[in-house]
Formats: C-alpha cells, structure tokens, sequence
C-alpha cells in the first residue's frame, strides 16, 4: 500500500484518521517526499515493518499521532538518507528499538529520545550531554526536557609508520 511512490511529494493523512495499523511497507520508496505529518493518525497502535523505508528526501516527520504506538519495527524509516534531526519524544509508549533502527540514515546526527528510552540509546548512538538546543515541538515550558542522541564518534586512530 502506497510504496514506491517516487513521484509523491506530499500526502494528507486526515482521510485516515480512522486507521489502527500502518500496513508493512507502507510508504516504502516513496523518494519524492520531503516532509510528512503524521498527526491525524492519533488511532495508530501499530506500525508495520518498512515504514517510510527508503525515503530518501525526506527531511522533517512530525510523529505527534503516534503516541499510542509501543514498538518501532524494523528498517523504520531506514535508508532515509536525508534526516539529520529525528524526533521521536512524543512516541511516549515505545520502550525498545530493533537493531537495525534508522539503518543507513547517514545524514542523521541526532535524536530526541523517545521518553521511556532517553537513558538506553541504540548501539552507536549516545547521551549528548552538551546538547540542550534541541526541544519537542510538543512540549511546554512545564514539561520535562528531552533527551538527545548523538552518533557515536568512532576512536580509533590507526598508526601510521614511515
């Protein structure tokens, strides 16, 4: 359902405020996209796996509807090479990420923690203490302030002998 859509550049979710699962692949390959809202799926407990695999402009996922949603699948949103910030603090049920979360998304270098995650990054991701510039679109003055991740830097240096 809606994969491989290359051409699309944007999409209006309201018609499918009803939905309580996002099929497998849904809106995999759609490489035109550059932003998607998906606020008006507020009934979505259920992501399938290969969402928005592959959309490769996307650059902005605004996730408030999906705050009943508990578990990230796998390949969410991987091989989306343009992200560079992620937030996921309103994913205020999710309390794991697979393994291969957000594979291939080279660009990204941060991510707002989902909020019964901020202390357990992925692997290759860390706590980014330095950073607080970073707030949820949704949050107030009175809320709690998110967590960033940030890649980890690879350490090692190797010798060089002349």
């Amino acid at each position: 359902f809606m994969s491989g859509c290359r051409g699309l550049q944007s999409i209006d979710f309201t018609p499918l405020n009803k939905i309580t699962e996002i099929p497998e692949g849904f809106m995999s390959g759609c490489s035109g996209l550059t932003q998607v809202d998906l606020s008006p799926l507020c009934k979505v407990t259920v992501v399938g796996r290969g969402f928005m695999e592959g959309c490769s402009s996307l650059v902005d996922v605004n996730f408030t509807g999906l705050d009943a949603v508990k578990l990230i699948p796998v390949t969410f949103l991987s091989e989306c090479t343009s992200l560079k910030i992620l937030d996921l603090s309103t994913l205020k049920r999710v309390s794991r990420l697979p393994g291969v979360f957000l594979e291939g998304c080279n660009e990204l270098v941060t991510i707002v923690a989902p909020p019964l995650l901020s202390k357990t990054p992925p692997r290759g991701w860390e706590i980014n203490d330095d950073d607080n510039e970073i707030s949820s679109s949704s949050s107030s003055s009175s809320a709690a302030p998110s967590t960033c991740w940030k890649r980890t830097v690879c350490r090692y240096t190797p010798e060089f002998h002349l």
